[in-house]
């Protein structure tokens, strides 16, 4: 994980920070190649990440909370819920992501399965 994020001003230009100073709706530039510094949605392009950066995407993880900073609305919990509760039932779920082309969820559940 980086120790500092790129954040995009309000004018446009970006400035390096520590990622202890993003707050929810900040917008973050990933370049080609970099670690990706924080959760969040793709505002504009494609995107895919390589899949050796996804190590630990199942596992459950708490998120601090500081002193005047608003708290996000992420529990990380959904991907290991996801992958007990498939597991429970004798199913998977697993990622494959392809750089430039995409990431994409797979849940697989055994035939005649019901919720």
């Amino acid at each position: 994980m980086p120790s500092q994020a790129h954040r995009r001003n309000p004018d446009g230009t970006t400035s390096d920070v520590d990622l202890e100073q993003l707050q929810p709706g900040d917008v973050v530039v990933v370049k080609p190649g970099e670690n990706i510094p924080a959760d969040g949605d793709v505002l504009k392009g494609r995107s895919s990440v390589d899949e050796s950066m996804l190590t630990g995407i199942f596992e459950p993880f708490v998120q601090l909370q500081q002193p005047g900073v608003a708290k996000s609305r992420r529990t990380g919990l959904g991907l290991p819920l996801c992958r007990q509760f498939a597991t429970l039932i004798g199913g998977e779920v697993r990622v494959e992501s392809e750089v430039g082309v995409g990431t994409t969820f797979i849940l697989t559940l055994p035939p005649g399965s019901r919720f």
